[in-house]
């Protein structure tokens, strides 16, 4: 069954139980005999940590995914056992163990190829908005009570029975994402959570956001400069990955806390233009060509970015190279002229480039725009038909000259359409292998 059937199977079931018919507790629901639970290697990991006497469970999202139908991916496990307990079984089982945040009882596991990261439980000491100090703990709940959402304070056991504390699974199935408790709290631990509220809300919400969670958010907004840019970037292309993230980017946008992320303007009535877009012609989801559109206008709003979300060299580039010279770009060019930008840009830059200016063109005919921007589907980036080795066979001495006259072919051969006629080639070599010459005597 697909998983959007499960979603409306559940969300019927939800709705019985909230008016009293076919009512279901939550004990009875179970995820026992899931593929991805019943794999040897997780059956394995839980056995060794005790499992099946409770003292270990699956939590988080692999259980959220699990419950509204959606592949399950990465396994965190919530335990019990302290963390040199953990490291002890680990190791003596023949497990590699990474310790990857042992002050916060955090051991990652390397089990047959794949990681698993082991959490003891705990309740917070102290916060200051980016790091916390804790203190571990038997109790479930209060585990629990320390989360950020209840769709993320769901656990299961070794036989598939869920233990949901905090009514995480009604909020599943009615698509509602809610801070646990009280949602300035729970921000104010981490303010990285507002842009986890927006995250999840596109991606598991149905409906208008929380009220309180999203009042929250703004009143804490602020509070996202205090956090390292590499986490912010972080979170925000995670946002942008979600494939129907424009009713909540619209939202933020409106609440000014994406001007607060991006230091600058926001473009949301662009970016609403690329959604359309992208929902007619079922674009790939690409985080950056969305965040393009979004935020830069200039090239100097690319290194602004770049460097507000810690984004890579390669990264910074792109944006860079998407947001100059797009404005000169119109429906109206014959395809020569594209097929020149496709050349010099490559397909990445070329397409950013086209979508640039289609959201902001005054040609409203996507089809035009659509059979450019499919351009690399249909003609082919030819061979450049010279090389260096090529020059020095024809007599030409090997240094500096080389490169200037490849420049110069290269641009004629351009200019003339991408010519592979033999006759048309020599005579493009010649005429600019003379010029050169001429210019070479006269620096002379």
């Amino acid at each position: 069954m697909s998983g959007s059937f499960l979603n409306h199977v559940r969300l019927i079931a939800f709705l019985l139980f909230r008016m009293g018919k076919g009512k279901k507790t939550v004990s009875e629901i179970s995820l026992r005999g899931a593929a991805w639970l019943s794999a040897p290697g997780l059956q394995h990991v839980l056995s060794l940590l005790d499992a099946r006497q409770g003292c270990t469970r699956i939590v988080g999202g692999a259980v959220r995914d699990a419950l509204s139908g959606r592949p399950v991916t990465d396994i965190d496990l919530a335990t019990s056992l302290l963390p040199h307990d953990v490291i002890e079984r680990s190791v003596f089982c023949g497990l590699k163990v990474i310790s990857t945040g042992l002050s916060h009882g955090i051991v990652t596991l390397l089990h047959e190829g794949r990681t698993y990261e082991v959490a003891t439980l705990r309740r917070d000491v102290t916060t200051d908005g980016r790091h916390a100090r804790v203190v571990f703990t038997k109790d479930w709940l209060e585990d629990a009570r320390r989360r950020d959402f209840t769709i993320n304070a769901l656990y299961v056991d070794i036989h598939g029975d869920i233990f949901d504390p905090l009514g995480g699974y009604e909020d599943i199935i009615s698509g509602y994402v809610r801070f646990i408790g009280d949602a300035a709290e729970r921000i104010c631990e981490d303010y990285l959570r507002i842009l986890r509220f927006f995250r999840f809300s596109a991606k598991y919400g149905r409906g208008a956001l929380d009220r309180s969670g999203l009042q929250a958010c703004i009143e804490a907004r602020h509070g996202i400069q205090r956090l390292s840019a590499n986490r912010v970037g972080r979170e925000l292309l995670y946002l942008l990955r979600v494939p129907v993230p424009e009713s909540v980017l619209l939202k933020i946008s409106e609440t000014d806390i994406l001007q607060g992320i991006l230091c600058g303007v926001v473009h949301s009535v662009l970016l609403r233009a690329y959604f359309s877009i992208e929902r007619m012609y079922k674009f790939e989801i690409d985080p950056f060509r969305r965040l393009l559109v979004l935020s830069c206008a200039i090239a100097g709003d690319a290194q602004r970015v770049g460097k507000r979300l810690a984004l890579s060299r390669a990264e910074s580039i792109r944006l860079a190279a998407g947001s100059e010279g797009y404005e000169r770009l119109s429906a109206l060019m014959d395809d020569s002229c594209w097929m020149k930008i496709f050349y010099r840009c490559g397909i990445e830059t070329y397409r950013d480039l086209v979508v640039m200016a289609w959201v902001r063109g005054v040609e409203k005919e996507s089809s035009h725009w659509y059979r450019i921007f499919c351009l690399p589907e249909t003609w082919q980036i030819p061979v450049f038909p010279w090389s260096g080795a090529d020059l020095v066979a024809c007599g030409i001495l090997p240094g500096p000259y080389i490169g200037h006259l490849l420049s110069r072919l290269e641009a004629m051969w351009i200019q003339e359409g991408f010519p592979d006629n033999a006759e048309h080639l020599q005579r493009i070599f010649l005429k600019t292998s003379g010029k050169m010459k001429r210019i070479s005597e006269g620096d002379n």
